[in-house]
């Protein structure tokens, strides 16, 4: 089990602009890296074969130089771990990994309050779908992406990201865009690694925007004071 909690570190970190990265692996990510996997099945039946583009990619991240630095944290899921924990226990060698799941799981407790009001101090740059823009729990800009298949996106968004990252402008990056993520943030490390700040906050900004992707998100709309039934949800494909 991947029990590394690295939540104060990283609110120390934001709070003090001392540059990392973070990334989360789940089970999506490795099912779509293991082709040879019943879940690597499921998930080209769901979401297309142009998903087979990212299986090199990320098994290239994994095994690569960035995720062996020390401000660059590999979160993993454990349930994903669990799934396929001996292939990957293979793949890791040194790598700076951590728990996956220590925004989520304070985000459906509630707990999570201390980390937006850090990035309320930070210029923000949020990379995440349309709807993002209707979140007002601190200040950011965004760069939109498409909603479903952001990966057939990907050179675009790397080129959208870095106009604005030359300015020098923003001290934190939140990635909200599926398995791309991954990709992006990897790439932007290598450009930009020790000077910038990022984070895959995954799904867990949906609630706040109005959004119910994911089972937990019931606990945070009924904190929020919120019905079920105005929320948005996302499309079955």
């Amino acid at each position: 089990m991947i029990k590394d909690d690295i939540y104060d570190k990283m609110l120390h970190m934001i709070e003090f602009k001392k540059a990392f990265s973070f990334v989360r692996y789940g089970d999506g990510e490795w099912g779509t890296m293991f082709e040879d996997t019943e879940l690597h099945s499921k998930l080209i039946e769901k979401w297309g074969s142009s998903l087979k583009q990212l299986s090199k990619p990320l098994l290239e991240i994994v095994n690569g130089d960035n995720v062996r630095k020390e401000n660059y944290f590999l979160g993993i899921q454990n349930h994903g771990y669990q799934m396929f924990r001996e292939r990957i226990d293979n793949l890791l060698t040194n790598q700076n990994t951590c728990n996956s799941d220590i925004l989520h799981r304070r985000n459906s407790k509630g707990e999570i309050d201390d980390f937006f009001k850090v990035l309320s101090n930070t210029n923000n740059l949020l990379v995440g779908p349309h709807y993002m823009s209707q979140l007002n729990l601190f200040k950011f800009d965004l760069v939109e992406t498409p909603q479903y298949d952001v990966w057939l996106h990907i050179q675009d968004l790397k080129d959208s990201v870095n106009a604005k990252l030359v300015s020098g402008k923003y001290h934190v990056i939140l990635y909200s865009c599926s398995l791309a993520a991954k990709i992006l943030i990897d790439h932007f490390y290598t450009l930009y690694g020790d000077k910038i700040i990022q984070i895959d906050v995954g799904s867990m900004l949906d609630p706040y925007c109005g959004m119910y992707s994911r089972n937990y998100h019931i606990n945070v709309i009924k904190r929020l004071g919120l019905n079920e039934s105005d929320m948005m949800k996302p499309k079955i494909k």
